[in-house]
């Protein structure tokens, strides 16, 4: 699918909004932890959560921002969408080397803290034990 110009800056603006909606409805220091996460500064995660600069958000940046924000199912699906129609995806998607574990939406944002690094470190040692056979 090819995407125009404007096409593409809607789209950056439409994520974005959604974004900036999550990011207002989160604790104060959202801002700071995403750029702490991401290890960037924090007025560059005011450029990225803001709407009206087309700077778009980096694909490297996405999960950390997606886990830090409490998005609702809904506004993570409409996030995710509208990031991919900005940001189409490049080559074959079935090469590459990813899996998606969908998640209960978690009231207590420690829990999901504490539930997606248990699941990253048994991954990890998964994958550990199968590079040393």
């Amino acid at each position: 699918m090819k995407i125009y110009p404007n096409q593409k800056e809607a789209a950056i603006k439409s994520y974005k909004e959604i974004l900036r909606a999550a990011i207002e409805r989160c604790p104060s220091g959202t801002k700071l932890r995403i750029a702490q996460k991401t290890g960037t500064s924090k007025s560059f995660v005011s450029q990225i959560s803001n709407p009206n600069y087309v700077i778009p958000i980096p694909h490297k940046y996405l999960e950390s921002i997606i886990e830090i924000c409490d998005f609702s199912e809904s506004e993570e699906k409409s996030f995710r969408e509208t990031y991919q129609t900005a940001h189409p995806p490049t080559g074959d998607l079935d090469s590459r080397n990813e899996m998606r574990i969908p998640l209960p939406n978690f009231k207590d944002p420690e829990q999901k803290q504490k539930a997606e690094e248990a699941i990253r470190s048994a991954a990890k040692n998964i994958l550990d034990l199968i590079d040393r056979k």
